[in-house]
C-alpha cells in the first residue's frame, strides 16, 4: 500500500508538472495577445512558471526510474542500483524514458532562446514529452503505435492545454493583470475560453473512449476502485466545467460591457450566484475567484488521474472476480508480449 502511495505521488508530481509546461508555453503562443506591454510582467511570470515545471518534471522522470526499476527488480536498495543500467538498455520502459530525458535536455537549452522562436520550441518539446507519458500508461498495453494510445496522447495534450492553462492564468497571468485594463483582461479570459473550450471538446471525446476501454461494463464504475476514482474524477471535471461556464457567459459579458446572446448562456445568467452585475472590480473578483476555483480542483482531478495511473483497471479487475466475462480471448490475445508499464 506504502510503494502505491510513493508511486501514485510520483505520478501526480510528473502529471502536474507536464500539464504545467504544456498549459503555460500554451498560454504564451496562443492566448497572451502579442505587442501589449501591459503583459509583460505575465510573460516574465509564465517564464518562471515554466522553469519551475521544468525542474518539477526532471525530479519526477528521475522518481519514475526509481520506481520502475524497484518494481522490476523486487530487491532493496543495492539490488535497485544494479538493476538500472539494465533497465535503461533492455527495456521499453528504459528507452521511453531516456528519450523523456534527451526531450527535457532540449527543451532547457530551448528555454533560454529568446523571443516567439524560443517559446514555439519549448511548446513543441512539451508536447513531445506528452507521448512518453502515453507510452508507458496503461494505454501502452494495446501496443505503442496503437489507437489506445494516440487516444490517451489526444486526451493528455488536451488537458494539458485546458487545465494547465487555468493553473498558469490563476497563479502566474491574473496575479499580473487583473488590475491592469478591463480591455486587457477581457482579451485574455476570452480567448483563453475559446481555446479551453476546443481543448475541452478534445478531452471528453478522448475520455470517454478512455474510460470505455479501461472499464468495458457500466456496473465496473461502482463495482471497482478504478471505477469509483473515476467517477469521482468525472464530477470533478464536471464542476470546473460549471465554473468556466460560469466565467464565460456570466462574468465575461459584464466585464465586457455585453449582454449575452443565446438561450442557454441567458438562463445561465439568471440562475448563477455570480452574474454580469456590479462593478468592474467586483466582476474581476468573481472571474479571477472562478479561475483559482477551476485550478484548486485540477489539482484533485490530476491526484484522480494519477491513482488511475497506477490502479489495476476495471477490465482487469472485473474479469478476476467474473472469469469470462469481458472477451477473456480477445484480452490473452493482447496480452502475448509481457503486460504492463512495468513489465515492459
Amino acid at each position: 500500500m506504502t510503494g502505491l502511495a510513493v508511486a501514485a505521488l510520483i505520478q501526480w508530481l510528473a502529471l502536474a508538472s507536464l500539464v504545467m509546461l504544456i498549459g503555460a508555453t500554451a498560454l504564451n503562443l496562443f492566448v497572451l495577445p502579442p505587442n501589449a506591454p501591459a503583459l509583460d510582467g505575465a510573460r516574465r511570470s509564465l517564464r518562471r512558471w515554466v522553469g519551475l515545471s521544468t525542474a518539477m518534471l526532471f525530479m519526477a522522470t528521475i522518481g519514475h526510474l526509481l520506481i520502475r526499476t524497484r518494481t522490476m527488480s523486487g530487491g532493496d536498495l543495492g539490488a535497485l542500483m544494479a538493476a538500472i543500467p539494465l533497465v535503461l538498455t533492455r527495456t521499453h520502459f528504459g528507452t521511453v524514458w531516456i528519450a523523456r530525458l534527451a526531450g527535457l535536455a532540449a527543451l532547457t537549452v530551448c528555454f533560454a532562446v529568446p523571443g516567439r522562436a524560443g517559446r514555439s520550441a519549448v511548446f513543441l518539446l512539451a508536447v513531445g514529452l506528452g507521448l512518453t507519458m502515453s507510452l508507458t500508461g496503461h494505454a501502452s498495453d494495446w501496443g505503442d503505435f496503437s489507437v489506445s494510445v494516440l487516444v490517451d496522447y489526444a486526451h493528455l495534450l488536451g488537458a494539458g492545454i485546458w487545465m494547465g492553462g487555468l493553473f498558469g492564468l490563476a497563479f502566474a497571468v491574473f496575479p499580473r493583470v487583473s488590475s491592469g485594463p478591463t480591455p486587457v483582461v477581457v482579451s485574455v479570459a476570452s480567448r483563453f475560453s475559446t481555446l479551453a473550450g476546443i481543448m475541452l471538446a478534445i478531452v471528453v471525446i478522448s475520455g470517454s473512449y478512455n474510460a470505455w476501454v479501461q472499464t468495458r461494463v457500466v456496473s465496473a464504475l461502482w463495482t471497482t476502485t478504478y471505477g469509483r476514482v473515476l467517477l469521482v474524477k468525472i464530477c470533478l471535471v464536471l464542476t470546473v466545467v460549471g465554473f468556466g461556464a460560469l466565467n464565460r457567459f456570466a462574468v465575461l459579458p459584464g466585464l465586457a460591457g455585453t449582454r449575452p446572446s443565446g438561450t442557454v448562456p441567458r438562463l445561465l445568467t439568471r440562475v448563477a450566484p455570480v452574474g454580469p452585475r456590479g462593478s468592474s472590480e467586483a466582476l474581476r473578483v468573481r472571474l479571477a475567484g472562478c479561475v483559482m476555483a477551476e485550478a484548486v480542483l485540477g489539482v484533485v482531478i490530476l491526484a484522480c488521474t494519477a491513482i488511475l495511473s497506477e490502479s489495476t483497471p476495471a477490465r482487469h479487475a472485473i474479469r478476476m472476480h467474473h472469469p469470462g466475462t469481458m472477451d477473456d480471448a480477445a484480452d490473452e490475445a493482447r496480452t502475448v508480449r509481457p503486460h504492463g508499464p512495468e513489465a515492459r
